[in-house]
């Protein structure tokens, strides 16, 4: 009689710690996906505040893999912070854990990201080792991974550009290019053309980097990437300053600020400023050039208001969640208590009259534990009900204010030319009521509430899908129409049409498919 009892212990144990082991990887995947967030808008101290959170969390559990995981992440962002202290340290605890998964590609992986940290810290030399590394372990791998051999060339390359072993720094460049071409990585064929331009340029081949450069802007300008398309103009610039031919070089420098100004970046917007000012002094057009070296002083103090500012509100929001953490930790201890205090007597209770009521206690035992079950499933499915009327809502929202203001602002421009003069300010209020960005961080946090794995696992299939891409795929996964989407994005029903095709194609998908009930799968 006793044995049985233990036995009914143990499977009702069981059950509860099956039901208790799915909260933590729940927590790990919201907290790895927050963290990549900030990690993205450079908001690093938050960020690692979500990683630091997280490690306990899979340290507890005893999972290798998400512990590797998320101090690779740390090491990332404190390479990017500049703390390359933190950032070896990180990645080596990474590096060993990855050594007893015993996944070769995987080790490779961390020694690209020392590689890069050496390189950062300006240790060349060793970042050339760990590249070198990087390549042989992926080669050895069971599933070598085709796109970190190709970015381990493209590292290569620079760390030899560094060197100014340009022989060397060609050589890596082009197989780092033709092995992207090969496995159509955009991202590698777009830097491995950059560099190849810059080697030439720095060498005084300056229509041979000019010939790199349009390429690198081309596809720039395909994929509507406002970085490198600035960055671009900045190198043309810079490759007919070499050349003295400085009316060229500051129409180039005019083209690249535009740009900079039109997607707000500040950092690239100040080195189109300090370029333009250069280039007027060569011309001995010096009010031009004090105008300019001004603005581009006015923009660095303005740049680091912003980044102090910045840097304060992240540690404020710091604070305060690590105070909340703390306060639901007490909470959920006390709560802990309760429960194993409440457990121990009933398990007394159990003691007591198991004897007599075996057979009325297991059948309750079932029928308890199966009203749990269906208890648990029908609020896990209010709460992503709940999460799902959310993202809903606000997706309409959205859907409802754009196609307010289009069709106010479609209105405003059928005025007449007097009228419109006089409506301008409201007309321009409009068009800036239209913000996509915001519109899309808000859906997009709430999306990510709902599926916190669909834009890692589509990346992970289709690691070239651009931003604009993944943001359509999204609205596409939530049911949206063309015309939905084509508002959200503020273009034409045609152009959602026309995207919707191109990406069947891109996944493989025939015309008899739908695309809508295949990422019901991601």
């Amino acid at each position: 009689m006793y044995k049985k009892y233990f036995w009914i212990i143990c499977v009702w144990g069981l059950f509860i710690e099956m039901g208790w082991a799915q909260e933590p990887i729940q927590d790990l995947q919201r907290l790895d996906s927050l963290g990549k967030l900030y990690w993205q808008r450079a908001s690093y101290n938050l960020a690692l505040s979500c990683c630091k959170k997280a490690l306990p969390i899979a340290e507890r559990i005893e999972d290798i893999k998400w512990q590797a995981r998320i101090l690779t992440l740390m090491g990332v962002v404190c390479e990017n912070k500049g703390d390359f202290e933190a950032s070896f340290k990180y990645h080596f605890k990474a590096l060993r854990l990855k050594e007893q998964i015993g996944d070769k590609a995987e080790w490779a992986r961390s020694c690209l990201n020392i590689g890069i940290t050496y390189y950062s810290s300006g240790q060349i030399e060793k970042s050339t080792e760990f590249y070198q590394k990087t390549l042989q372990l992926n080669k050895e791998a069971t599933k070598p991974r085709a796109s970190l051999k190709a970015h381990a060339l493209y590292h290569l390359s620079t760390n030899y550009r560094t060197l100014k072993q340009y022989e060397k720094a060609e050589a890596y460049a082009q197989q780092a290019l033709e092995y992207a071409i090969k496995i159509d990585e955009k991202v590698i064929i777009i830097d491995a053309q950059n560099g190849l331009g810059l080697i030439a340029t720095e060498q005084g081949e300056y229509a041979k980097g000019r010939a790199y450069y349009q390429k690198v802007y081309d596809l720039a300008y395909q994929t509507e990437d406002g970085l490198i398309l600035t960055n671009t103009l900045l190198h043309f610039a810079e490759n007919y300053t070499a050349q003295k031919d400085y009316a060229t070089a500051i129409m180039y420098a005019q083209k690249s600020l535009a740009l900079a100004q039109k997607h707000e970046l500040k950092a690239e917007e100040r080195l189109a400023y300090d370029l333009l000012a250069s280039l007027h002094r060569r011309q001995g057009a010096f009010e031009l050039a004090y105008q300019y070296q001004a603005q581009g002083f006015a923009l660095k103090d303005s740049l680091f208001n912003l980044q102090k500012s910045q840097q304060i509100a992240e540690l404020t929001v710091e604070y305060e969640t690590e105070k909340k953490t703390q306060q639901i930790q007490l909470l959920e201890k006390d709560k802990r208590i309760n429960q194993n205090t409440i457990l121990g007597l009933f398990l007394i209770l159990l003691l007591l009259i198991l004897l007599a009521v075996l057979l009325f206690y297991r059948y309750k035992v079932q029928k308890t534990l199966l009203t749990l079950q269906k208890t648990a499933q029908e609020r896990l499915k209010e709460h992503i009900g709940y999460q799902e009327r959310e993202l809903a809502s606000s997706t309409l929202h959205i859907f409802q204010k754009n196609e307010m203001l289009n069709t106010l602002q479609e209105k405003l421009n059928d005025l007449s030319p007097e009228v419109k003069a006089q409506v301008k300010p409201l007309l321009q209020d409009v068009r800036n009521s239209i913000d996509l960005d915001k519109n899309w961080e808000n859906f997009q946090r709430h999306f990510v509430e709902v599926h916190p794995k669909f834009f890692d696992n589509l990346l992970e299939a289709f690691s070239t899908l651009s931003q604009t891409e993944l943001k359509m795929l999204a609205y596409i996964r939530m049911k949206m129409s063309n015309k939905e989407v084509a508002s959200l994005m503020n273009v034409a029903t045609k152009s959602v049409e026309m995207s919707r095709y191109r990406l069947k194609k891109k996944f493989g998908l025939g015309t008899e498919d739908s695309l809508d009930r295949w990422l019901e799968e991601f």
